[in-house]
């Protein structure tokens, strides 16, 4: 059965800017948000938290938040640079998702910074009527052409020491998709961090507005939407396997999220993924 696709990406875009130098001198430098920045040409060595990288053209440089990063060149260069948040529905950054190394080689530098160049025109044009969705379609594929990179070089992640205050929770909600057939609690959460229940509680909430055992509520529907739209399991089936207790608790919460009984919304679906036109 083909399968809806629902990822949904929170996008904030501060700064999108080119810049060339002579020289580069940028020293313990922090933004609160994602550096993208694009060796258009040049010869960089970067560095972070006692850690440093030679980033040379076609290369992509990632600085995570409220980590200070420094970048010096001897000599001429040019970058391409964004400031950015993209977080998914389930409230994890995107390259914290994807924890990408610190320099990425691109496979495809050229559709990178045509890409840039598109973006960046958007972003200086206020008047451009769809603005935002253009904006937003750039920063994406941008996003799309680094991870694609990262991938085929490896998917070397980044090491423990960029680790940022948000990456604290991430194994947690890791933790939380693998298990959610089984019955979690708030202490048994806490214990995959080592900490007390009432504090895990106060900074989870802190960093994704919402309560850890919310979190796992949201995450066993996503699971129970994909089960509905990808399979033939009966309402009990999806429910114990997604860790909603039993059928009526899970049609009722599902309702209470999507608006529809599970029944309804499988329906739904299905006449959905019928082609409009059929192929010959």
């Amino acid at each position: 059965m083909p399968e809806i696709v629902h990822e949904q990406i929170q996008l904030s875009l501060y700064i999108v800017e080119q810049a060339s130098y002579v020289s580069l001198n940028i020293v313990d430098q922090v933004y609160p948000h994602w550096v993208l920045s694009y060796v258009a040409c040049g010869d960089v060595v970067t560095s972070c938290c006692g850690e440093s990288w030679r980033a040379r053209a076609g290369d992509v440089m990632i600085h995570p938040p409220q980590l200070p990063f420094s970048e010096q060149a001897t000599g001429p260069g040019t970058h391409q640079w964004l400031l950015l948040d993209a977080v998914t529905a389930r409230q994890i950054d995107l390259f914290q998702l994807y924890p990408v190394s610190p320099v990425v080689s691109l496979t495809r530098s050229i559709p990178f910074s045509a890409v840039f160049e598109r973006l960046y025109a958007s972003w200086s044009d206020m008047s451009l009527p769809y603005r935002h969705i253009q904006v937003s379609a750039d920063v994406l594929q941008m996003c799309c052409l680094v991870l694609e990179s990262w991938r085929q070089g490896g998917s070397i992640p980044r090491s423990d020491a960029l680790l940022t205050p948000r990456d604290r929770f991430t194994d947690v909600i890791r933790y939380m998709s693998e298990h959610l057939a089984q019955k979690l609690t708030r202490d048994e959460l806490a214990a995959q961090v080592y900490l007390h229940p009432g504090y895990f509680d106060r900074a989870f909430r802190h960093i994704y507005g919402i309560a850890p055992m919310q979190m796992l509520r949201d995450l066993r529907l996503q699971e129970a939407q994909r089960l509905l739209e990808t399979t033939d399991l009966s309402l009990q089936a999806i429910s114990l396997q997604c860790g909603l207790s039993d059928a009526g608790y899970f049609s009722r919460v599902f309702r209470q999220r999507f608006g529809q009984p599970p029944g309804t919304y499988r329906e739904s679906t299905k006449s959905a993924k019928e082609s409009y036109l059929h192929p010959l």
